[in-house]
This record gives structure tokens, C-alpha cells and sequence, in this order.
């Protein structure tokens, strides 16, 4: 994908269009003609992951459209409710409407069973470093530009303690050998509302080959109600608690700077200049 190409086509393997418009945001600074995936393709998102649909469809639409193509999956995992909806975010329900009555339906089940019972170990997020294939550039797992939004797992490979839910406030800054404070009741019904989003982004060349992944990570809380007319999906519910704001309530700025999948793409950035040099 060289500068001199004669075609800088990159499809999106999404048929969301808040998906493609926020891709073709983060892509506004870059020589890309972004299409979209063909009207009625279908790929079928078998994989157990995030990172494994993202292959998936990133091969798929490539080899469709001859072009190259960048594919994001995503969606939140909820630690009350043992990392669910997960890969299935888009599927949990009908509509977005539909999709956020369930999760709070859920969630608001699995939070009252928990209270008064005895403890049990937290549900922890996964923090391994996504599977990069040997055909793949590897990306730096942290963009030094934006040291606050470091990958967890970047952060526990130096040494910081792993997002854990019950301290979602804290995002991964903790040092290990801080321990958690204790929390009163109240608190853990809180840390019961845990959560966090998941972009996983994956771009294959015209022969459908992955030559660039990344995964990118926010953690938050879900709350009791939806909050902001903004964003799309799971947006209104998840709140980010260091700005005390929701997906839904950001501006497009800050949420792309911040969410899941702008931190997918600051990490994905250097790979895409490469491709192009």
C-alpha cells in the first residue's frame, strides 16, 4: 500500500453506520478513500473473541472487494454478569433500545442476587496482549503521546496491577504494590456495575492476509439508567467515571480520544503510516 499506488481504497468491514462514521473520523488525517463493505454482505462472526472476528471479516470483505479492508469488532463485557454480553453485544437484543433493557434487566438481577452473598472471587478481564500472526506488523501495545490511556496490558507489563473490577475508577495507573482500599457495602454494589469495552481492530490487504491487529480497552460503570442523546449501542448506559460522563454525553472529540475504539486506533496509527510510506 505503497504512496504511489494508484488505488488507496480502504473498505470497512461494517454495515453500522456509526461504526463507519467514526472510523472515517479517526482515518480524516490519512490518504484513504474509505467505502463501505458492499450492500448485503454477511460474514458470519464465529470467532470466540473480539480479535477472532476482526480477522474474519477483515479477510472476507478483502477478498469480496479486492480492496483493502480494516474490521472492528467490539462490545462490552460486564463483570456481574461473567463478561457477558461480550461478543454477542450486537446480538443481545433487536435494537439498541431492546439491547440496553436487557443488559439492565440482567444486570439489576445479578446485582441483587449478589447482595448479602457470601463473597466469591471477582470476575477478572482478560489483560493478554493480542495474538499478532507472523505475517503481521507488530504495533507498539501503548502510544506514547497518550500515556493516560495506556493499554492494560501494556500496563501490567510494567509492573502495574491489571484492571480489576472492583477498582474501575482507577483505570490501570495503580501500582501492584498498592493495595486495594476496603469498601463498604454500598461501594461493592457499585463495583458489581463494572465494565468494559472492547474495539478490536484488524486490516487485511487485498489478498485478504492480516498484516495489522490491535485491541484497545475502556473501563467503566454501567448505570441504572440511560444518560445523553449522543453515540449509539451500549453508549447511554456506560459511564466513564474519571470525566463522570457517558459515551452518549461526550462530544465526538472526546470520545474518540478516550473510548475503545480511538484507543484501538492510536495504537493501529503507526502501522497504517508504515503501510503507506
Amino acid at each position: 500500500m505503497a504512496s504511489g499506488s494508484p488505488s488507496l481504497a480502504l473498505v470497512i468491514a461494517s454495515g453500522n453506520a456509526g461504526k463507519i462514521r467514526e472510523f472515517a473520523a479517526l482515518l480524516a488525517e490519512l490518504p484513504f478513500e474509505i467505502r463501505p463493505q458492499p450492500e448485503g454482505l454477511e460474514v458470519e462472526e464465529t470467532g470466540a473473541t473480539f480479535a477472532e472476528n476482526a480477522r474474519l471479516k477483515a479477510t472476507a470483505v478483502a477478498l469480496a472487494t479486492g480492496c483493502w479492508a480494516l474490521a472492528d469488532d467490539s462490545g462490552l463485557a460486564v463483570a456481574a454478569l461473567a463478561g457477558a454480553p461480550g461478543v454477542h453485544s450486537a446480538r443481545y437484543a433487536d435494537s439498541d433500545g431492546e439491547r440496553i433493557a436487557r443488559l439492565l434487566r440482567e444486570l439489576a438481577a445479578a446485582t441483587s442476587a449478589s447482595v448479602g452473598a457470601a463473597a466469591t472471587p471477582a470476575f477478572t478481564f482478560s489483560t493478554a496482549a493480542t495474538t499478532t500472526p507472523p505475517e503481521t506488523t507488530a504495533i507498539p501495545t501503548a502510544p506514547a503521546a497518550i500515556p493516560p490511556l495506556a493499554s492494560l496490558s501494556a500496563a501490567a507489563g510494567r509492573g502495574e496491577r491489571p484492571w480489576d473490577p472492583s477498582r474501575a475508577g482507577a483505570l490501570d495507573r495503580v501500582p501492584a504494590d498498592q493495595p486495594p482500599a476496603d469498601q463498604p457495602p454500598a461501594d461493592r454494589r457499585i463495583a458489581d456495575r463494572s465494565a468494559r469495552f472492547t474495539a478490536a481492530l484488524a486490516v487485511a490487504d487485498p489478498s485478504g492476509a492480516i498484516r495489522l491487529e490491535v485491541e484497545g480497552h475502556c473501563p467503566g460503570l454501567i448505570l441504572e439508567a440511560p444518560r445523553g442523546a449522543g453515540g449509539f449501542g451500549y453508549d447511554p448506559v456506560f459511564l466513564v467515571p474519571e470525566l463522570g460522563l457517558t459515551f452518549a454525553e461526550m462530544d465526538k472529540a472526546t470520545k474518540g480520544r478516550i473510548g475503545h475504539r480511538g484507543r484501538a486506533f492510536a495504537l493501529l496509527e503507526p502501522g497504517l503510516r508504515q503501510l503507506l510510506a
